[in-house]
């Protein structure tokens, strides 16, 4: 197996691929190169260099959500870049960053692994657009973590 295809969808680095990395990479793939592939009879047209790139940017931007380096988003990792890009009222919206939340760990497994996070890139890529739009100082996103660990999702 070529070994560039194997290091991008092997999402998970356990040196298999399964159904849920290829779907969600060959996924990411139309998205990027705009071609939407309609059966399964035809061509994925992959682009290998692109689709590396993307997956190597996105995963750079998961890891820095990923506080404790556990390879998992908690619900106070998700609740901290919420709060800090929406501005959302911790103690009115927790039922809607629960919803978000369970929507986005699809395998119920209580927490967001990167495939998952993957699955939900264009939610993601909002949420850093407003922080980028408005860039947040430190002292928002301490004042955000306090918010998160005072109410204890």
């Amino acid at each position: 197996m070529n070994l560039l295809f194997l290091q991008i969808f092997d999402l998970n680095k356990d040196k298999t691929i399964d159904v849920r990395e290829f779907v969600t990479i060959a996924a990411l793939n139309d998205k990027i190169t705009g071609h939407v592939t309609e059966s399964p009879d035809e061509p994925l047209n992959l682009s290998l260099k692109k689709l590396s790139h993307h997956i190597t940017t996105y995963k750079e931007m998961f890891d820095l959500m990923d506080v404790n380096g556990n390879g998992q988003l908690s619900m106070d990792e998700l609740m901290v870049i919420i709060v800090a890009s929406t501005g959302l009222d911790i103690e009115v919206d927790q039922d809607v960053v629960r919803y978000i939340y369970k929507t986005i760990d699809k395998d119920s497994s209580g927490s967001i692994d990167f495939i998952e996070y993957l699955s939900y890139i264009p939610f993601f890529l909002k949420l850093y657009k407003h922080v980028f739009g408005k860039p947040i100082s430190l002292d928002e996103i301490e004042d955000a973590l306090q918010t998160v660990r005072q109410y204890n999702l």
